[in-house]
């Protein structure tokens, strides 16, 4: 369904997240396969279209290859988890390629490494050394969830060319820029439009899928209904939600008129997990009445027990951490019992597991390897049955229930941090019964931080259960007493304030919410006296005389850097092209009337260096942070080398004011704007003035490249 290329429609890019110009995106990647850069990081959000534009890239470079062109491998991370640096080898001879054949290939010719679902390994794999990619005569495209790379400053490293395999670049001047990114963008109303009539003309020469009255067969009723009700159109974010809404669409006008047939006052509410809900509840049924008409249904109540093997299965997978499961019941090698025994559970081969399976919404993507339809089905099933647990329990129940053993909370850190998986297990129960911390399921397993899809499911269940914010303040002032539910009180933090939930002059003393994110949090009179906040995220949120007494605050994030202390005005400050270092000049005092230059890492916020003296007023970075413009006291201008504070050469002598200088993107040329000479532009390759520039204006007070 998701997958099908049949209804793939062209879609956009930006080379940036700040990006608002729109390119085609596989015409990015045929400019990517022509200019210096080895590696393509393709971003969007989850739904975006990573996967499905992938294998359209594949088959485009398929249907046009020829001897001379790179051959295409499209191969799903996930998959090929453990198969580290043969996954290359191992892919080629999936494809029928001899051992002998495949070192030929390496050795003669090029390849387009099509690389998807980075974000489901939940690990950082340095790409080149993990896949010992440096072997192949290769261009790497890599897809990710954007917000997976959120949580880490230094993200690129992980995919772009080592250090050690710079000779596999053109030059080493070019090696910041071996890493492109190309972040997809959400569909435009002509996308829409074109996307709808390829499913209704799908649905008209096919026998599967919804069955409609013809009415439904004019693809304008479709965009009708999407345009005129509320909050529809704002859903459709993504190809993926656009195709679960386009399935359900004739269910939810049919709900939409019953409503106001009743007389309903208010109007139904749609959120993205009733669209999701639905089109399960829609599977389901199909699936039970194919079943029937075959003769195979012979269990009643197939849609419960469909819907329940789908949570049971994404409760597992979910605690695994993973989004495939590869399960051979013949390999008698297979890891270990324990492992055998758990997947069989839902990938045996006896009748009643198979005919469950094949109600759900699963597929093969190869053999022995199931997955869901799409990453956030595991994600919505998972939190329903979460709340499905919850919904049993109330406000009075959960702060009676026994108190269970302290749970380790392992806060995802950068990469180099390992994350201790032991420690994010579901606690145990207590000799006087079931502990909270276990009853509160995969809620109190890991942190929901890097799992933003889950928790906007978790925000639209609070819009559609009027009781469950109050379980989940419960949960929280349960931790109090019971550090057994540690993880779910730092989750239950999380998600009410991803629902924008005020916490204006709670009473939290003593709460633990280890880990939790309360970015923009309305914090304004809270008593968090004695409260556990460790590596808490805080950014920008109101605090307005929110008790910290006494406060466990190791790691929490305010969202600031490190304040860089200087005893006298600064002047000029300039980030490093990496963004890892600043540097800054500080204005001269009477007794030495010379700048301070200091450069600091802002990671640590500590002086990097000594500090060094200079006229200098005004600085630039080249691309690659090598070099440094640097324009005078006396308005004369000069090249510096960034480590040294060496001239290199004078560009410009003493004149009228120069107001600003700019490296070009590519590190080729460096503008200047002057009061007296307008722009001025030098090649930096000859120090030398290009004519065509000069004395084009007057009192140029700024300048920038484009780009391009």
């Amino acid at each position: 369904m998701a997958g099908s290329l049949q209804l793939y429609i062209p879609v956009n890019a930006g080379l940036n997240a700040r990006d608002e110009s729109c390119i085609d995106a596989l015409e990015a990647i045929h400019q990517f396969m022509q200019s210096h850069h080895k590696t393509l990081l393709l971003l969007g959000d989850s739904g975006a279209g990573k996967t499905l534009f992938g294998k359209f890239v594949a088959r485009e470079y398929w249907s046009s290859y020829t001897p001379n062109s790179p051959i295409p491998l499209f191969l799903s991370l996930p998959h090929h988890r453990t198969a580290g640096d043969k996954m290359i080898g191992r892919a080629l001879k999936a494809q029928g390629f001899s051992s002998q054949q495949i070192e030929q290939l390496r050795q003669q010719r090029t390849f387009l490494f099509i690389l998807d679902g980075y974000d489901e390994l939940k690990r950082w794999d340095t790409i080149y050394s993990e896949y010992q990619l440096n072997r192949w005569q290769a261009k790497v495209v890599v897809s990710c969830r954007s917000e997976y790379l959120a949580v880490v400053s230094d993200y690129k490293d992980f995919f772009a060319i080592p250090v050690s395999d710079q000779s596999l670049l053109p030059s080493l001047d070019q090696s910041p820029l071996s890493l492109q990114e190309l972040w997809l963008k959400p569909f435009t109303a002509k996308q829409i439009d074109s996307y709808v009539q390829k499913y209704v003309s799908a649905l008209q020469s096919s026998s599967q899928g919804p069955q409609q009255s013809s009415d439904w067969h004019d693809w304008t009723l479709y965009r009708h209904h999407i345009n005129t009700i509320p909050d529809l159109k704002g859903m459709i974010e993504n190809p993926f939600t656009l195709t679960l809404i386009v399935n359900v669409l004739p269910s939810i006008v049919q709900d939409q008129n019953k409503h106001k047939s009743e007389g309903a006052g208010s109007r139904l509410l749609l959120t993205r997990s009733k669209i999701y809900e639905k089109f399960t509840n829609d599977w389901f049924v199909r699936q039970e009445l194919k079943l029937r008409q075959a003769g195979q249904a012979k269990w009643p109540n197939l849609v419960k027990r469909f819907e329940g093997f789908s949570k049971r299965l994404a409760k597992a997978m979910i605690a695994e951490n993973i989004t495939q499961v590869q399960h051979d019941p013949t390999d008698e090698l297979e890891s270990d019992d324990a492992s055998r025994g758990r997947w069989a559970e839902f990938f045996g081969e006896d009748e009643k597991r198979t005919l469950l399976r094949s109600g759900c919404p699963l597929h093969s993507p190869q053999t022995h390897c199931y997955e869901f339809l799409h990453k956030s089905l595991l994600e919505f099933f998972g939190v329903r049955l979460q709340t499905d647990v919850i919904a049993t329990l109330n406000v009075e129940h959960i702060l009676a229930a026994p108190v269970g053993p302290a749970v380790p909370v392992t806060v995802p850190q950068e990469p180099s941090t390992p994350v201790d998986t032991d420690a994010l297990s579901p606690t145990a129960s207590t000799a006087h019964g079931v502990s909270l911390g276990e009853q509160l399921s995969s809620l109190n397993q890991r942190l929901l931080n890097d799992e933003p899809s889950m928790v906007r499911f978790w925000v639209d269940q609070l819009c559609n259960d009027e009781q469950l914010e109050a379980k989940l303040f419960a949960i929280i002032e349960k931790s109090k007493v019971d550090p057994s539910v540690a993880i779910a009180s730092a989750n239950s933090a999380t998600i009410l304030n991803a629902a924008r939930v005020a916490f204006s002059r709670k009473d939290w003393r003593g709460v633990n919410l280890t880990g939790a994110d309360l970015s923009q949090a309305i914090l304004d009179g809270t008593n968090l006296q004695g409260a556990i906040l460790n590596q808490v995220k805080l950014n920008d949120a109101l605090m307005y005389q929110t008790n910290f007494t006494a406060a466990q605050m190791d790691g929490v994030s305010f969202g600031q850097r490190p304040y860089l202390s200087h005893n006298y005005v600064v002047r000029y400050v300039a980030f490093s092209p990496d963004g890892m270092s600043i540097t800054t000049i500080r204005a001269g005092i009477l007794s030495n009337p010379k700048c301070t230059v200091c450069t600091w890492n802002m990671a640590t916020g500590q002086q990097v260096g000594r500090e060094r003296r200079c006229n200098s007023d005004s600085r630039a970075f080249s691309p690659d942070g090598k070099l440094i413009a640097a324009i005078y006291k006396n308005n004369a201008m000069g090249i510096v080398d960034s480590a040294t504070g060496k001239k290199i050469y004078a560009l410009k002598g003493p004149g009228e004011r120069v107001n600003l200088c700019a490296f070009s993107p590519d590190g080729k040329l460096v503008a200047a704007a002057s009061n007296d000479e307008g722009l001025l532009i030098w090649d930096m390759a000859t120090g030398q003035q290009i004519p065509e520039f000069e004395g084009n204006m007057l009192n140029a007070s700024s300048c920038v490249f484009s780009p391009d």
